[in-house]
């Protein structure tokens, strides 16, 4: 943790940025100004990656990138649990005028994982499929008539 910590602070953490195709967002400005965003990629309940941006002050960037680093590879509901003095305890080194950074990483991953687990279930391609020949079959009927093209006519 210690290289993530000095890559942090120099500016340059390892999952500093957008995620594509990303299972859960949530952004945040916090009173101070600064805004946080994560983004979490989510299989089977544990949170696989986790990337995060802030326009705040480089304590802001630490707590965002060892909140980012202590949440993967947890369960949602282990994730769900985590504090601002857990991200102080591994950053000894934030200003105590900017604890307040810990705070926001934390309320921002908490509604990012908020908005994870209010989204409808996703159905996997092949039901959706299902789902589409059953709805055929009894739309148009087992003859395999098909009604008019817009605008069209039966011939």
């Amino acid at each position: 943790m210690n290289y993530d910590l000095l890559a942090a602070a120099e500016g340059r953490p390892l999952n500093f940025g957008s995620m594509l195709h990303a299972s859960a967002h949530a952004r945040i400005t916090g009173p101070c100004g600064d805004t946080l965003q994560f983004w979490l990629k989510i299989e089977g309940g544990i949170i696989r990656k986790v990337s995060f941006e802030s326009d705040g002050c480089e304590d802001s960037v630490i707590c965002c990138s060892i909140a980012a680093h202590m949440i993967e590879g947890l369960y949602l509901k282990e994730a769900s649990a985590l504090l601002p003095d857990d991200i102080l305890a591994a950053a000894p080194q934030i200003r105590e005028d900017h604890e307040h950074c810990a705070k926001l990483a934390v309320d921002t991953l908490h509604k990012a994982l908020t908005a994870y687990a209010e989204q409808p279930p996703k159905v996997p391609l092949k039901q959706k499929l299902k789902q589409f020949i059953h709805h055929e079959k009894r739309f148009h009927g087992k003859s395999g008539h098909t009604p008019p093209a817009r605008g069209g006519r039966h011939v």
